[in-house]
């Protein structure tokens, strides 16, 4: 396998292009997409379409000429037909006897009888051809039908959907193996799993591929999505399960007299008492009794357990039954913690796992099995392959039940419920990098790095940070400086309470231009107007010039600061004049994602990434990584800054001076823009807090939730939500509502979208044939401007991020409205929904990728700037 490279940076004028750049490549090529359409079909409903346009057309000028004729005094026996004639022509009906015979043609123009006749034939044609779809309809849903039965057949894609969906899978190898063409619901399931792999990048999927891209001046050899290179699959253990199981095992005694004890991290002690968060992140105070602080004093300084603390009190005159007894209180209320003396957060916690219990004498040759099946990577290959990897997720499954009963685990999952669970796959892609040509690309990255700057204003956390702002007096009255916890505690009262100002320190993303505009806070009215004149700026027909997006980003007061690192994941839209970049998300970066990578890499290959920790200047700020996984495996990263957060039940993994614990950190006000201000309180540093993992920051606890909120790099873009317009009132939304695409220079910071109301949008009602409905549809979807191909995604606005991330309606669905299996899945997904439908452009269309769709993931950062 390649040697991975190492994590360089390339530096550009005012900002660095970290190195090297993340690919994610879909799992199968964009032919898939075009072999699905029902050509035919849709050829003929176009046809009927337009013929339906022009008999519109014809009507209204019969109609016209027919008015006069009606009420012209020589007709007037025939006064009462021509009526007829004239009305059934406007309404698209046959022309019966008694309105349209020779007495009647008689009385009219020549020019207008050849009209009326031409208009009557092409009227019984249309009728002809419609009565023809819903044949043509069903033949070619066997025809479409064997092209996705060949397309689902890849081995790629069946290893893929073993894991995604297992009923769907075993249904597909029955289709495979007997030919018999299952119920059209389960075609449209493979449809759907079909357009993911063809048409999206996923990071957490083996229906994509994650490879990488370097941005060099030698010009491109192998453009990123071209074609498949070698990769490899990599499995990891769900985190969900490994808790259970650490949970289970720290109860049995032998193991039990084994678990460390370390100082809940987030203590702070005030005068005599002490305060930090507890089980469930509840904030515990107790007096800072001699008897706590001996057991403090005792864990700090030695790796301890709770038999060390006894024995070591104990030699001062403490009775060692009592000890015992308090020692385990304090464990119980969460100012102690006790974890395993292995390593269970690392990259193979079966095998920690393993290692501990072996210590014991337990037999550990299932576990040794287990760890071996998720930690040793395989080669992606051909059928032979598929059966292998088949076998090797059954067989995890089955180990997996097995180790859950034999550790007494309670309510441990069956193998039915494990099946999608176990472990999660990753392709990883190893073979040369693609290359980026940098004079290429340059334009874009400059153009980026102005959206950067750009960003500070509309950070959708910046209201989170003003209302903070505007309550410090009221809340800490003159204090220079505030512990954290202070600062968490005041915050989850607001919450409680629901006040007015919790609508702004949730940090959940919903805060739009009407909380804004009726807030208390006085600088949310100024961020209203900013806000206003900055979409104004952007949102018009023509594509923004990024020198004028620079004066806009000078004239902003000093609270508005640019984030000094984001993670671009985009696409290439290729253009006569050089490549576009089409902006999918935009996060704070200091690594988030690349670390990720770096991670999967070293997994794929065997070989440690070359990943040096990002320079740490002593007269700059600290970038600090939460540590721990918090219960997910895409946490897992390489570390890309020095130093790290110590969280309540969580592994350290650096070394002790490069951890500053949660309880250290207290908050001060920018003396430049009255904003808060995390810092260490050992080294009075600025500390900024970084979620470098991929999971979504809404899922974080708590306090690490309004770290970010407050003091961390935030999502910035992110296609679930219309940020770029964040004046619109979705309540006022009753029509299809066009969001234009935004441009700045060569990024697109927003496709275009549709917002439609459900119930706008055409479903098949009882009686309709499929082919009136996808007749009536086609109908609607060109009369609305709406793209054929689209990505298709629910939207509540109503509904808060911590909600909506437990939802597949957050997730865009790829629908292709000349699939007449894809509309059948859109009437599904919108059969009990109510709120909002967005479709979205794709930018690029999947046709102009090169063979394979394809997601770039940019992370650059400021340079020579204090922004």
């Amino acid at each position: 396998m390649t040697r991975p490279q190492a994590l360089t940076t390339r530096t550009v004028a005012g900002y660095a292009v970290e190195q090297p750049v993340v690919v994610r490549v879909a799992g199968l090529p964009v032919d898939v997409l075009s072999a699905m359409r029902f050509t035919r079909t849709v050829a003929a409903v176009d046809a009927l379409l337009d013929a339906q346009d022009r008999a519109r057309r014809t009507a209204q000028v019969l109609s016209e000429a027919l008015y006069p004729l009606v009420g012209d005094p020589a007709n007037a026996a025939l006064k009462t037909r021509l009526v007829a004639l004239r009305r059934a022509i406007h309404q698209d009906r046959r022309l019966p006897e008694h309105v349209w015979n020779a007495e009647i043609r008689g009385a009219l123009p020549v020019p207008m009888v050849c009209r009326i006749d031409a208009w009557h034939a092409e009227r019984a044609a249309r009728i002809g051809a419609e009565a023809d779809l819903e044949p043509l309809l069903g033949v070619e849903a066997d025809t479409v039908a064997a092209r996705i039965r060949d397309a689902a057949g890849r081995p790629e894609f069946r290893r893929a959907l073993a894991q995604a969906s297992p009923d769907l899978s075993a249904a597909l190898e029955r289709w495979l193996r007997d030919g018999h063409r299952p119920r059209a619901r389960t075609i449209g399931g493979l449809v759907a799993f079909l357009g993911r792999a063809a048409a999206k990048t996923s990071p957490y999927s083996s229906f994509a591929r994650i490879g990488l891209a370097h941005v060099d001046d030698t010009g491109p050899s192998a453009p990123a999505g071209a074609h498949p290179v070698p990769a490899s699959s990599v499995l990891e253990f769900d985190r969900v399960l490994v808790a259970r199981l650490v949970r289970a095992v720290s109860t049995r005694p032998d193991l039990a007299a084994t678990l460390v004890l370390r100082v809940n991290p987030s203590l702070h002690r005030a005068g005599e008492t002490l305060r930090f968060l507890g089980t469930g992140e509840t904030i515990v105070t107790m007096a800072a009794a001699p008897a706590v602080l001996a057991c403090l004093d005792v864990v700090r300084h030695r790796q301890a357990t709770t038999a060390d603390v006894v024995r070591h009190l104990a030699a001062t005159g403490a009775a060692a039954a009592k000890v015992g007894v308090f020692v385990d209180r304090l464990v119980a209320v969460g100012l102690l913690e006790a974890r395993p003396p292995v390593q269970v957060e690392g990259a193979e916690p079966l095998g920690a796992l393993a290692g501990w219990l072996e210590a014991t004498g337990a037999d550990v040759r299932l576990l040794r099995e287990l760890d071996r099946l998720m930690s040793v990577p395989t080669r992606i290959g051909d059928h032979t392959e598929l059966a292998a990897h088949r076998e090797r997720l059954a067989t995890a499954v089955a180990h997996t039940v097995r180790l859950g009963h034999d550790l007494a685990v309670p309510d441990w999952p069956d193998a039915d419920r494990l099946d999608r669970f176990v472990c999660h796959e990753h392709v990883v892609e190893s073979g040369a990098p693609a290359r980026l040509d940098a004079r290429a690309w340059r334009p874009v990255l400059d153009d980026l790095d102005v959206v950067r700057r750009w960003l500070g204003l509309h950070d959708p956390m910046l209201p989170t940070r003003l209302a903070l702002a505007d309550r410090w007096a009221p809340w800490f009255g003159s204090a220079p400086d505030i512990a954290f916890l202070d600062l968490h505690e005041r915050v989850q009262r607001e919450l409680a309470a629901r006040t007015p100002l919790s609508a702004y320190l949730r940090g959940d993303y919903t805060v739009g231009a009407a909380d804004l505009a009726t807030s208390r806070v006085e600088r949310h009215a100024r961020l209203h107007a900013l806000l206003t004149e900055s979409i104004a700026e952007l949102t018009g027909p023509q594509r923004v010039d990024p020198e004028l997006v620079r004066r806009l980003t000078a004239s902003w007061p000093a609270w508005v600061t640019a984030p000094a690192s984001i993670t671009c994941y985009g696409q290439a839209v290729p253009g006569a004049d050089g490549p576009r970049l089409a902006v999918n998300v935009i996060t704070g970066g200091h690594g988030r994602g690349r670390g990720r990578w770096a991670h999967l890499a070293e997994r794929a290959t065997g070989t440690p990434v070359t990943a040096p920790p990002a320079a740490d200047r002593p007269d700059g700020p600290i970038v600090a990584e939460l540590a721990g996984l918090f219960g997910s495996a895409l946490n897992l990263h390489v570390a890309l800054s020095t130093h790290e957060i110590s969280y309540p039940g969580t592994e350290d993994t650096r070394p002790p001076r490069h951890r500053i614990a949660l309880g250290a950190l207290r908050v001060r006000q920018d003396p430049g823009t009255g904003l808060p201000q995390l810092f260490d309180a050992a080294t009075g540093r600025q500390v900024i807090p970084v979620h470098a993992g991929m999971m979504a920051d809404l899922l974080l606890p708590p306090a690490a939730r309004l770290l970010l909120a407050a003091f961390g790099p935030a999502y910035l873009v992110h296609p679930a939500w219309p940020v770029l317009c964040p004046l619109l009132d979705p309540a006022t939304v009753t029509a299809p509502t066009l969001l234009p695409r935004v441009e700045v220079g060569r990024v697109v910071l927003q496709r275009a979208r549709w917002l439609v109301p459900a119930a706008a949008v055409p479903r098949q009602r009882p009686g309709d044939t499929g082919a009136g409905h996808l007749q009536r549809l086609l109908g609607w979807q060109r009369e609305t401007g709406i793209p054929r191909a689209s990505y298709v995604r629910l939207w509540d606005p109503e509904q808060v991020w911590g909600q909506r991330a437990f939802t597949k309606a957050r997730k865009p669905v790829y629908v292709d409205l000349a699939n007449w299996y894809a509309v059948q899945n859109l009437d599904r997904l919108l059969a009990d929904w109510s709120g909002l439908v967005t479709f979205e452009e794709p930018l690029p269309a999947p046709q102009d990728a090169a063979e394979r769709v394809a997601e770039l993931m940019f992370e650059l950062t400021a340079v020579g700037s204090t922004e």
